[in-house]
């Protein structure tokens, strides 16, 4: 049983190549918890969940990533082998791929668990998810939200500084399914206190983008009956949420997102930087997006490659702990600083740098 199960190291490439087809009874356990655990479409809908969205345009795009995140799911939780999960992924091509990948991350992450010896959410990240790993890491954050043991202590098993997206993930999980509770009591997982907890929060200010449909005056009326200390990261997670998923009225987005910007006032520069790492993880992933051009365009006044490269600018060269992923987004929030001040100056943007790693 232990062949059938187990990943053969030698079968994933150096550059991460899916790995062969797994064993019969790989094949097996793979059915049953496709069955046991399947994520039902209707649980990703807007009514199923409650959000407060004002326009059936809004409703149509977060219910399509919800889907999508399922199709993903689901895919991957019957998948005994990456190889057989590849056609889902490549059939994903487009502005929503990130969104198949975020959600076949946390079901390859729960089957791991469940499985004995079996680790393909390690296979994933080093192959075929490899250009969507933002997302991925999300992902197993949705996976630890449902998993016994501590997250953190699971994040730890990991090399890379992405990895702490997997509390923003986890943050999400919170407010996407017990959203009332989240903001009418401002909980946040117990475990996840101190450093981890302003992670959390950047999940849990995606999650409101979605709960309540994408409006910048709800979000942020919402947003503003957190303790004030959270503010700065709630709305680092609306800025990603917002650049990256879209869903804002289409009637008038551009005034939406000016309105946005004054609602941050003094996070200004905390809603930038969840724009800049939107932009990131989309240059990455190769799947532009008209909508994230736009909040790249309006709250930095930049293209959407040029908000990538702040990321990218602040991006440790060594060093994948916490407190390297804090100081992270701390560079990219100055740099945003910079930029929103002297524009609301009339200044010349604050300038790029050149020799930037991607």
């Amino acid at each position: 049983m232990r062949d059938s199960i187990h990943i053969d190291r030698a079968a994933v490439a150096a550059d991460g190549a899916p790995l062969r087809p797994a064993g019969i009874t790989a094949r097996l356990w793979s059915r049953v918890l496709g069955r046991a655990l399947r994520l039902r479409l209707e649980e990703t809908t807007v009514a199923r969940r409650g959000f407060q969205v004002a326009n059936a345009q809004s409703a149509q795009r977060l219910e399509r990533i919800g889907e999508r995140f399922a199709r993903g799911y689901n895919a991957a939780l019957s998948a005994p082998d990456l190889a057989t999960l590849q056609p889902t992924l490549q059939a994903a091509a487009g502005e929503d791929a990130g969104f198949v990948h975020e959600g076949a991350a946390m079901a390859l992450a729960m089957g791991d668990w469940l499985t004995p010896g079996r680790q393909l959410f390690r296979a994933f990240i080093a192959g075929p998810g490899a250009d969507h790993d933002y997302m991925a890491w999300v992902g197993l954050g949705w996976a630890l939200a449902r998993l016994p043991g501590a997250p953190l202590a699971a994040l730890h098993r990991h090399r890379s500084i992405n990895r702490w997206l997997a509390l923003d993930g986890l943050g999400f999980h919170a407010g996407y399914f017990d959203w009332r509770r989240v903001v009418g009591a401002g909980r946040r997982p117990s475990a996840l206190q101190g450093p981890a907890a302003a992670v959390v929060d950047q999940g849990l200010g995606r999650s409101l983008w979605f709960v309540f449909g994408a409006r910048p005056v709800a979000v942020a009326l919402a947003l503003a009956s957190f303790e004030p200390g959270r503010h700065a990261d709630l709305w680092s997670g609306v800025g990603l949420a917002g650049a990256y998923a879209g869903g804002m009225d289409a009637a008038n987005p551009v005034d939406a997102w000016a309105l946005l910007v004054q609602a941050a006032g003094p996070h200004g520069a905390d809603l930038g930087q969840g724009v800049a790492f939107a932009a990131q993880a989309r240059r990455r992933a190769g799947n532009p997006a008209a909508h994230t051009a736009l909040a790249c365009r309006k709250v930095l006044g930049l293209p959407p490659d040029a908000a990538a490269q702040i990321a990218l600018r602040h991006l440790p060269r060594s060093g994948q702990d916490m407190v390297d992923y804090l100081l992270w987004r701390r560079g990219v929030q100055d740099e945003c600083a910079s930029l929103m001040y002297a524009r609301a100056h009339r200044a010349e943007p604050w300038p790029g740098q050149p020799g930037v790693r991607s």
